[in-house]
């Protein structure tokens, strides 16, 4: 992997970090409750941490694709197909309305 790639790589996790979700509400409170500072800390680690746990998973799949070899594209492609085929299944799904009204009268 190259330093443009993981640089690439460090920048969505920083992206995804500042995306709200329960790692941003968390950093929230510790800011409320102690301070910026903490939270500037809280915020790194939960950085440093993503980062750390995408490397490994980027090299274990590296070393599992080298293991597998051939076998490792198959698969590999064979799932592709079928997040397209889950894809145009969803987008070919009638939506149905329902009638709030109506369901909450019948209970």
């Amino acid at each position: 992997m190259s330093i443009d790639s993981l640089f690439a790589l460090f920048c969505a996790m920083l992206i995804l970090a500042i995306v709200p979700g329960p790692a941003v509400f968390a950093i929230i409170a510790r800011s409320f409750s102690s301070g910026k500072l903490q939270a500037f800390y809280m915020t790194a680690g939960i950085i440093l941490g993503d980062y750390i746990f995408i490397i490994l998973a980027l090299f274990g799949l590296s070393a599992l694709a080298e293991i597998m070899g051939t076998a490792f594209i198959i698969i590999k492609y064979l799932s592709a197909a079928y997040l397209i085929w889950l894809g145009i299944k969803m987008l070919r799904t009638k939506t149905e309305s329902i009638d709030i009204e109506a369901s909450h009268n019948s209970s």
